[in-house]
């Protein structure tokens, strides 16, 4: 484009700079946008959140967090997906500190959390065993009208399995049926593979033939682990 002596706009920069990133050519990203994008005021959080990504799934994230510090200090505001990335990153370090700052600073600049900032957030939360955590965020979640997705509640039923508190993975699993989601595959398997821990064998069943209707099987381990525990309960 240059050599035909048009010049790109921002557009076609945050093209560019996509591509590289792509590619993994990382410094050079970084420095078409220094020495080409900035001078002329070519750059948005667009630019930005490229960069920034590309960065922190390259194991760089400190680099991806002082290019979010960058951006404030030159007048481009950070978005929700801009906090997503860096807070799904610092999520993956276990640097929960980080992840607190960022949420503040979302606060106190009047950003609100969407669906996958959220659905990031709880996930992670149960990753780290972080259970009641992760349902006050889902519960922030539903006060702010925003639709949990089948992650979110995979990530909680999940977790109360592992803590015990069968009634609560029982009740999400009831909730989002009667409120139009959904379960999928996995939500499947883990309140069966949940209720067999528990030996509630008649209620695993009754999930299973529910699993089945929708089309979904289950994996041999789990199935074999079932008919075990059917066989077991039939024989005493």
């Amino acid at each position: 484009m240059e050599r035909c002596g048009i010049k790109p706009d921002i557009y076609s920069y945050n093209q560019m700079l996509k591509g590289h990133c792509k590619a993994n050519r990382l410094d050079t990203a970084y420095l078409l946008m220094v020495n080409k994008m900035e001078p002329y005021g070519l750059c948005d959080v667009i630019t930005y959140n490229t960069l920034i990504k590309a960065f922190c799934e390259g194991g760089r994230t400190r680099k991806g967090y002082k290019l979010f510090e960058e951006m404030s200090g030159k007048g481009i505001a950070p978005d929700v997906v801009t906090f997503t990335i860096l807070i799904k990153a610092f999520f993956r370090e276990d640097d929960s500190n980080i992840v607190k700052v960022l949420l503040d600073h979302m606060t106190s600049i009047g950003l609100l959390s969407d669906r996958i900032l959220y659905t990031t957030i709880v996930d992670n939360l149960c990753k780290s065993g972080k259970v009641e955590m992760a349902h006050g965020n889902f519960h922030d979640m539903l006060k702010q009208g925003i639709t949990p997705d089948v992650v979110s509640y995979n990530a909680l039923i999940n977790e109360f399995f592992k803590s015990n508190r069968v009634t609560e993975a029982m009740h999400l699993f009831e909730e989002m049926q009667a409120k139009g989601f959904c379960p999928d595959e996995v939500t499947f398997k883990l309140i069966i593979g949940g209720l067999i821990r528990e030996k509630k064998i008649s209620s695993a069943c009754k999930v299973w033939d529910q699993m089945m209707e929708k089309g979904f099987t289950l994996d041999g381990a789990i199935s074999e682990t079932l008919i075990h525990a059917i066989n077991s309960r039939d024989a005493t």
